[in-house]
């Protein structure tokens, strides 16, 4: 009852109010579209006025509720709560009165829009708001709501105004999966080279705001994928596209064909398929490498790279057709210089790259140096055999070390080095023989695993006898082999020798007696002498 009051309201206001003659006036509530299992549906309304001066204007949107319902809040209108539709004046400012209210909740519900300028003519109001609508969740395909307009009261009353009427529509929208073009040329291409790429676009045509994604590509025949905006999983929406790019490289002369084939969830297919156009025609050029093959045999891990030269070769001399090499490769231990990759060779022509062995282990290595063309791909292959040998010199060199004469009972020292200089660890082992009671090595027995590049200190020491005599003398051989392998030996001595006090001349009594007469006598004169003069 209180909702037909204030409509009643609404409508004596509208007849107490007067204005000129006015036309062409619009009111238009769009056609929302929405798939089944949706849960909510929006549609705008808008007011355009005339020339002629609407100033006022409230008209009903009228629909059953089999399907929909209006989203509303309640608000206050006249000290009474009322059911205001979301959003419905959003878009509305600037004139006397506004106002949207659902008038009746039954059903069929109606939504009342009232718009008062009066004066004044009412703007244009284009989108004056939105109303959204609850989906019932057994809405069905086919389940489509009209949303009647109704004047309910304007001025100028005779005003001519458009009705253009809306709905919420259940329908089956789907994507549109489209490629384009249907076929794709690539003309000739010299057989066993790859043309330049050519590109197919994908593209989403449907206008229902359903998502389309890619769910393969595939290609066929002498043709391959090169890149593009699509992939797997790509999606695509209304209206956007991405594109596919194929190359075409002939195995055979001949013309040839295969397909270019893209799969999605889309509801709707209007291509999915580009057919694929070729030819392969002869070519003479061919890529060689000499040597084709290389060894570079035993090479220490410790040492310099071992370096060898190849060439590459279009071996077609007198021939019409060129090559482009693509990259030149090989696995390591061996590298290869890049100074021939993108090169172009004329028939005949050449360039060179430099290959290295550079071993950082034991064992042998076989690897392909590897150069790919536009034309074929060509291939040596290259060993060598990373090698570790142990170099050891001693400290002082093997041979005879004389470690000197000492005091019985006085003890001879000298300092020692093994020092390995290869790239593999060293077993040192010595073996004493002779005086080894007063000749030792420290370590004691001389023993030891040198690693490479590494060195170990040792001492030799002579204990000379407390009772030993003068002239004993000692020896020791000292014979040393690494990794089992007899290396060299130190024959080594030392001697006793007793220190006595060397005479010292003296003068007799009588002979010091005269010497002393005499230095006196030399004095006197002296004297003398200096006196007369």
């Amino acid at each position: 009852m209180f909702k037909r009051w204030i409509a009643s309201i609404f409508l004596v206001s509208g007849c107490l109010m007067a204005s000129g003659m006015a036309f062409g006036a619009a009111i238009t509530v769009t056609v929302a579209e929405v798939s089944e299992g949706t849960a909510e549906a929006t549609v705008e309304w808008s007011f355009e006025n005339s020339d002629e001066d609407v100033t006022e204007i409230f008209f009903d949107i009228t629909f059953a509720t089999d399907h929909i319902t209006p989203q509303t809040t309640e608000e206050e209108i006249f000290g009474l709560p009322q059911d205001v539709p979301d959003g419905c004046l959003d878009n509305v400012s600037g004139i006397a009165n506004q106002a949207c209210i659902l008038i009746d909740d039954g059903n069929p519900s109606v939504i009342r829009i009232s718009l008062d300028n009066s004066p004044n003519n009412l703007p244009d109001f284009v989108p004056g708001g939105t109303i959204t609508f609850d989906i019932d969740p057994s809405a069905e395909i086919g389940d489509d709501t009209e949303l009647e307009l109704r004047i309910e009261t304007m001025l100028p009353e005779d005003a001519d105004v458009d009705l253009n009427e809306g709905a919420v529509n259940i329908v089956d929208v789907t994507a549109v999966l489209n490629v384009q073009p249907p076929e794709l040329d690539f003309g000739t291409q010299q057989t066993g080279t790859t043309s330049g790429p050519q590109s197919a676009t994908v593209s989403n045509d449907g206008t229902d705001g359903v998502d389309l994604e890619i769910e393969s590509i595939d290609v066929s025949g002498d043709f391959d994928l090169a890149g593009g905006t699509c992939s797997v999983g790509t999606i695509l929406a209304d209206g956007e596209d991405c594109t596919i790019d194929v190359t075409f490289s002939p195995s055979a002369d001949g013309p040839t064909s295969g397909n270019l084939t893209v799969g999605s969830d889309a509801g709707e297919t209007t291509n999915d398929n580009v057919e694929l156009l070729g030819e392969g025609i002869p070519t003479d050029a061919e890529l060689v490498i000499n040597p084709d093959s290389f060894d570079f045999g035993e090479l220490d891990i410790d040492a310099d790279p071992a370096c060898e030269d190849f060439t590459l070769l279009n071996d077609n001399e007198g021939g019409n057709n060129s090559l482009d090499i693509g990259t030149v490769s090989i696995a390591s231990p061996f590298s290869v210089s890049d100074n021939c990759d993108g090169e172009e060779l004329t028939p005949g022509a050449s360039c060179v790259v430099e290959v290295c062995f550079d071993p950082e282990d034991e064992g042998t290595f076989t690897e392909t140096l590897t150069a790919t063309s536009d034309v074929n791909e060509a291939g040596s292959d290259v060993s060598g055999e990373g090698t570790a040998e142990a170099i050891v010199s001693v400290d002082p060199d093997f041979g005879p070390v004389d470690l000197g004469v000492g005091e019985p009972g006085e003890v001879i020292t000298a300092d020692g080095l093994v020092t390995n200089s290869g790239s593999a660890d060293a077993d040192l082992s010595c073996t004493a023989s002779g005086d080894t009671d007063v000749i030792s090595t420290d370590p004691d027995p001389l023993a030891a695993t040198i690693p490479a590049n590494d060195e170990v200190p040792f001492s030799i020491s002579c204990a000379l006898p407390e009772d030993g005599d003068e002239g004993d003398s000692f020896s020791v051989t000292l014979s040393c082999d690494v990794d089992e392998e007899f290396v060299g030996e130190h024959e080594i001595t030392c001697e006793i020798s007793t220190f006595e006090p060397l005479p010292v001349p003296t003068m007799q009594t009588w002979a010091l007696a005269l010497f002393a007469l005499l230095m006196l006598l030399a004095g006197g004169i002296g004297v003398r002498y200096f006196r007369t003069n």
